[in-house]
């Protein structure tokens, strides 16, 4: 996804495209899974463009990066290292940043590892995953973990078997990887997460010429500066291909992904040293996520459905695309992966693939709306959560940074970057999605959404007290229309959980409001004042009487009390 913001310039020496006429898959019998759109059918010269959005199918792996500050005069995009654990020459010496991938755990007092993976049936019944091993079995640029300074170790995803729960290769072997990223901004702090990538992939393991990736820095590469710069070759990059149909590789050896089996959900445990905080984005469905305190750090258990999730990826020859199109690319200077020698015109073979959580995304599909033809390229099944980057000036209640506010997931292929958005005008959370209309097989796509947002969070937005609230979830469409669709709304453990099924696409507005009934004013009753007791007493002077009333009576002067 490109998320992490190094120093860095991944060299992806092998994007799949299919021919210059639009999508294309290698076999129809493949399943969705395998998708690929492959450049190297179309030879150079064709002066192609091409456009695809799919979620993030880089090959995993773990990695310490620090910077070489020896040499003041060398340029920024030649200082990143590649470290061999947290106190090295270029890690222990300042600022670094690692991705963990985590090991399984192995005993119960371990921390930051992975604790166990299972499914569940329709009917409720818990099918324990029992390790098997890893696919790398190692990876080149592993690291031991060091805890203190609060490093956990740099693996490799590891394999798992979930008895009966057979998914669509035909076997019941699952690969997981777990990934948390971490940093520190000088050599005396220890580290802190701030980020973390957990996922499950049905596989079979197939044998053939599969290479698994090295990353390598500047050092150990075959370029030169300032060439490096022009080329896009500077810094860090992966020496070896990128294989879009395995989940993992080793030596000899591809995960090849395959479809979820229908009818389970599945369930990652984590133990981690710190709590996840801010939020985190999901393809799956009624996610249940919940943490737990142990004496170590936390718990993070995570259950949900798999979920479809589509793909489009089309390329076309430049002199046929809209003049929207080419103005969008030429006018913004939009990059992208280029191959093959230019054209007569000058124009080399070019393809973008924005992030599904970006506005560029929204744009381009857009532009693109007309050679796509509203139909998914592919329909891939998915089991992913991820933190969520938070853009600035986003509601303060939604950045917290010290506790997990909250869990979005849908299945659209795109959807907004960074949570919900709070809109004053219509008191609803906004979130947008886009989709095309029908799936791989031509089925109409229905689209699913789910947002699992802590309860004090909620009730800060709208300015709530602690009473109680209701919600209401609502689509909006293209046309402005709204209708509302299957939902559910709950409150319950600190935490409400809304969710929205059944709706169609192409790019509508998924809105949740919450509101809490305002209690009439408090009728506050007249006081009872109790009228006094009047006593009477008979005064005499001389033969004139005088009968007094009052509280506590007393005879005027110079009379006296005869009764």
């Amino acid at each position: 996804m490109g998320k992490h913001r190094l120093i860095i310039a991944l060299v992806v020496l092998a994007l799949s495209i299919g021919s210059a006429q639009g999508l294309a898959m290698a076999t129809d019998a493949l399943p969705d899974e395998q998708w690929d759109l492959v450049t190297d059918q179309a030879t150079s010269g064709q002066e192609l463009r091409g456009f695809r959005v799919q979620e993030n199918v880089d090959l995993p792996y773990s990695r310490m990066l620090g910077s070489d500050e020896s040499n003041p005069g060398l340029p920024e995009s030649l200082k990143a290292r590649i470290c061999t654990g947290a106190r090295d020459a270029f890690c222990g010496a300042g600022a670094s940043n690692f991705e963990s991938l985590l090991e399984p755990c192995r005993s119960d007092l371990e921390t930051n590892c992975l604790e166990s993976i299972s499914a569940i049936s329709e009917s409720g019944n818990v099918i324990s995953g029992n390790r098997k091993g890893a696919i790398p079995k190692a990876g080149y640029t592993d690291f031991q973990a060091d805890p203190d300074l609060n490093v956990p170790t740099g693996s490799t995803p590891s394999t798992w078997s979930i008895p009966g729960v057979t998914h669509g290769g035909g076997t019941d072997e699952y690969l997981v990887s777990a990934k948390v990223r971490g940093g520190r901004s000088d050599s005396s702090s220890k580290y802190r997460f701030y980020g973390y990538t957990i996922a499950i992939a049905p596989i079979t393991e197939i044998i053939g010429a599969y290479t698994k990736p090295k990353l390598k820095d500047s050092r150990s590469r075959s370029v030169k500066y300032p060439e490096c710069e022009t080329r896009g070759t500077c810094g860090i990059g992966l020496d070896g291909m990128q294989y879009p149909k395995c989940a993992s590789v080793d030596d000899g050896l591809c995960a090849l992904r395959q479809k979820f089996p229908v009818g389970y959900r599945f369930k990652i445990s984590i133990r981690l040293a710190q709590s996840p905080t801010g939020w985190f984005h999901g393809r799956m469905s009624r996610p249940d996520i919940s943490l737990k305190t142990i004496s170590s750090g936390v718990q993070v258990s995570i259950e949900a459905q798999p979920v479809m999730v589509p793909v489009v990826g089309v390329i076309q020859p430049q002199v046929s695309l809209s003049k929207e199109i080419i103005s969008y690319y030429t006018e913004k200077n939009r990059g992208g992966f280029s191959w093959g020698e230019m054209g007569p015109n000058k124009i080399v073979n070019t393809l973008v693939f924005p992030d599904p959580d970006s506005q560029d995304a929204f744009d381009q599909f857009a532009l693109w709306a007309s050679y796509i033809k509203d139909s998914a390229s592919a329909s891939p099944t998915m089991w992913m959560v991820r933190t969520l980057e938070i853009p600035q000036g986003t509601n303060s209640c939604f950045s917290n940074p010290n506790i997990l506010s909250g869990v979005v997931t849908t299945n659209s292929m795109i959807y907004s970057p960074g949570a919900p958005t709070y809109s004053k005008d219509s008191g609803t959370l906004d979130y947008k999605v886009a989709s095309p209309h029908l799936t791989s097989a031509g089925q109409v796509f229905e689209g699913t959404y789910d947002l699992q947002i802590r309860s004090e969070v909620a009730r800060c937005v709208y300015g709530f007290t602690d009473a109680p609230v209701a919600a209401s979830v609502s689509i909006v469409n293209d046309s402005g229309e709204s209708r509302v669709t299957s939902t559910t709304v709950t409150e319950k453990d600190g935490w409400f959980k809304l969710g929205a099924y059944g709706f169609t696409f192409s790019s509508p507005t998924l809105k949740v409001k919450l509101t809490q009934p305002k209690l009439p004013p408090a009728v506050v009753p007249t006081p009872v004042v109790a009228k006094p007791v009047l006593k009477s007493i008979t005064c005499m002077k001389g033969k004139t009487k005088k009968v007094v009333k009052a509280v506590s009576p007393k005879c005027p002067m110079g009379y006296k009390k005869v009764a």
